[in-house]
Formats: structure tokens, C-alpha cells, sequence
């Protein structure tokens, strides 16, 4: 049986596990197939099942731990599932993150902050920001301190609780529209106010503005 996240690690491409809904759902990972069969032959349990552990995360086996990006599953999903390593007290975790495109998977012994994996550090500030909202709302972010030049991120929300973010970009343009000061800023979202809206299909609503600094 491995005995710590170390050897978890070492056993994380080949490694058996073992099912069992005895006390209540859980993931126990052995060194070998052969360990996981001959333990799961002593327990009386109506699903017992020995698999390696990527396969049986891939297949569908119950996070106990999902976090969900507030511009959906297409933007990002995170989930962990609790492991138990032999006798270390300390809680064990696989964790899968990404979405649809591509996931990575990794063990950890801190989940307190799922979110985090969809944030990666090499992000710029613009890109940063723009990750925040889509991951955790953009009602997370916070005020706009100084900056050298002052960004809007507009929120689009719509039907089944998912809103997506997106910087206003320069008229025609790919770009961003920058503006000079809080105030420039604040002035155009007040224009909106009286501008005609379109909702896209299953949009509800007006859109959210936040204005965000940069440098």
C-alpha cells in the first residue's frame, strides 16, 4: 500500500485502487493490481472494484470536491477526489482540472482553492483579470486601484446560472478599449444606460461592467 503522497506520485500512472461503498464512497490506492484484488476478496461490500486510478477517475467515479468557473464547464471544471495512502492522517487528493479541450491531473494534499488551476501564474495582468471574472465572477474582482490606463470587463449572463466576461474591445477593432482615468470609464457606462440593447439567445438581461486598472 503506498504509504505517502511521494509514493502515490511514483504509483500515479500505473497504480491499482480499490473501491468500496462499505462506510460511504472512497478510493484506497495498492502498489499492485494483485494487493488491491486480494483486500478487496476480504471485504464484504456490494462494489468492490480494482482499477487503475486514471481509469477510474476518467470513467466517472464521484468527485467528493468540484468547483465549477463561473462562465461554465466550457471555461473550467476542477475536481478532487479524496484518497486514502496507507497510514499518513493527512488528506490526499487527485485533482483533474481543465475542460473540454484538455485536463491535467495531479495530487495534492490542499484543496481549499480548486479554482486556482484555472489561473495560471504566466497570466499578464489584462489576461489575469479577464480569468478572474470568467472563473470566480467578475463581482470578485476588486475596485481599480491606480493604474497606468483603465480597461472595462462586461459580463453577459445567461440561462442555466452562467455568465461569460469578455474586455470591451475598440469599435471594429480586436483590441481592448483603454481608457485614461476612472472617470472616462465610468462616464461610458453610464452612456449605456440609454443605448438599445440586443440579448443574444439565452442571454437574460443587461449586462455587468467592471472597470479594472492596468500597469
Amino acid at each position: 500500500m503506498a504509504t505517502n503522497i511521494d509514493d502515490l506520485r511514483a504509483l500515479w500512472a500505473d497504480g491499482a485502487c480499490l473501491t468500496t461503498d462499505n462506510e460511504g464512497a472512497s478510493i484506497t490506492v495498492f502498489e499492485t493490481e494483485e494487493t488491491a484484488q486480494e483486500i478487496a476478496s476480504t471485504l464484504e461490500c456490494e462494489k468492490c472494484e480494482t482499477i487503475p486510478l486514471i481509469e477510474l477517475l476518467n470513467n466517472g467515479y464521484p468527485a467528493d470536491k468540484e468547483f465549477v468557473a463561473e462562465a461554465g464547464e466550457d471555461w473550467g471544471v476542477v475536481k478532487a477526489w479524496k484518497i486514502s495512502i496507507g497510514s499518513d492522517d493527512s488528506p490526499s487528493w487527485a485533482v483533474s482540472c481543465g475542460d473540454e479541450g484538455g485536463r491535467t491531473w495531479s495530487l495534492s494534499q490542499d484543496v481549499d482553492n480548486l479554482h486556482q488551476c484555472l489561473i495560471p501564474d504566466t497570466l499578464h495582468d489584462e489576461e489575469r483579470a479577464l480569468a478572474y471574472a470568467n472563473v470566480l465572477g467578475v463581482d470578485k474582482l476588486p475596485d481599480p486601484g491606480e493604474g497606468r490606463y483603465y480597461g472595462i470587463i462586461v459580463s453577459h449572463h445567461y440561462a442555466g446560472g452562467h455568465s461569460v466576461s469578455s474586455f470591451l474591445l475598440q469599435e471594429g477593432e480586436f483590441e481592448a478599449q483603454t481608457f485614461k482615468t476612472v472617470n472616462e470609464a465610468q462616464a461610458w457606462i453610464a452612456e449605456q444606460k440609454d443605448v438599445a440593447f440586443t440579448l443574444a439567445p439565452n442571454e437574460i438581461g443587461q449586462p455587468n461592467y467592471k472597470i479594472v486598472s492596468f500597469g
